[in-house]
């Protein structure tokens, strides 16, 4: 889990500063909508499957626990889920990566999810996630 202080004036400089190149084709960078609730579920299990993540949160070792968890994300019980600054990259109409927000009761965000289908690594998505999000 990532945590920023929304209030921390480094922290939005650094963030500012980011530079990234274009994202390349067939990708595409977006905000969080309910009708990709499957198909991030699909990447959340693909991005987490059979590593060390998933031994920590057993539930990422199926398809039906991703669906548990990204449904404990976007129902607001793990924090209010900020669904604007939510970013999820696609490809040919999946979702390949992923990075959900999450703000407390005492004003910081978090990051409790943040991942990349295995096949779509080494194209800088996750930077691109981060500087959108």
């Amino acid at each position: 889990i990532l945590t920023f202080q929304l209030l921390d004036v480094i922290s939005i400089e650094v963030l500012k500063k980011q530079k990234l190149p274009p994202l390349p084709a067939p990708y595409q960078l977006t905000g969080w909508r309910n009708q990709w609730f499957s198909s991030a579920a699909q990447c959340i299990f693909n991005s987490f499957a059979n590593t060390s993540d998933a031994f920590w949160d057993p539930r990422l070792q199926t398809l039906e626990g991703a669906h548990e968890v990204l449904a404990l994300i976007t129902n607001h019980q793990i924090g209010q889920h900020l669904e604007p600054h939510t970013s999820l990259v696609t490809a040919e109409g999946a979702v390949v990566g992923f990075c959900f927000l999450v703000a407390s009761e005492d004003r910081q965000a978090h990051i409790p999810l943040i991942g990349v289908h295995k096949a779509h690594r080494k194209a800088a998505l996750g930077k691109q996630l981060l500087n959108r999000t």
